[in-house]
């Protein structure tokens, strides 16, 4: 509960500091497609993502510290799509 609260309150931040962020439509780096403007869904879809997010590290990482190897690989295969010509 505290952790959709925490996100809630970062979602309404963000749009209280830059109210276009709702207003502008979003491109797709990897498709190019055009994803349409969230409107009021944008503060619902930030607190699932928030802590849908935050719950899957803490269940990779239990105590074995699995989550710092996961991190690492998507870090890297970021970096390689990222990195790409037309993207950097």
């Amino acid at each position: 509960l505290l952790q959709m609260a925490t996100s809630l309150v970062f979602c309404v931040a963000i749009l209280w500091s830059n109210p276009s962020v709702v207003a502008n439509a979003m491109t797709n780096a990897l498709i190019g497609s055009v994803i349409p403007a969230l409107g009021p869904l944008y503060c619902i879809a930030g607190v699932l993502l928030i802590s849908g997010e935050s719950n899957a590290v803490n269940l990779t990482d239990g105590i074995d510290g699995l989550a710092a190897g996961v991190f690492a690989l998507a870090a890297v295969g970021l970096a390689g799509v990222l990195g790409r010509a037309p993207y950097a």
